[in-house]
């Protein structure tokens, strides 16, 4: 992974503000990269664990799309 990218997470993560807008999917997913990229393979994650990492960040992704949707279209009708 260039320097310049793993400079650009990094930068990225110290702005996060809490949404799960495009930038903040693309973060979550640059942090599973990294945490992979740890030197020491002791302290990496198992695929067992990137796997679920994933699977939350998909969760989460679509839990918020779900929301927005929610807010344009109004409350369930009855």
């Amino acid at each position: 992974m260039p320097d310049d990218m793993i400079h650009w997470v990094k930068s990225t993560r110290e702005d996060h503000d809490g949404s799960i807008g495009e930038d903040s999917k693309l973060e979550m997913l640059l942090e599973v990269a990294m945490a992979c990229r740890v030197s020491s393979p002791e302290q990496r994650p198992t695929m067992w664990q990137v796997l679920k990492m994933i699977q939350e960040i998909k969760e989460a992704v679509v839990m918020e799309d779900s929301h927005e949707m929610d807010l344009l279209t109004g409350p369930p009708k009855s």
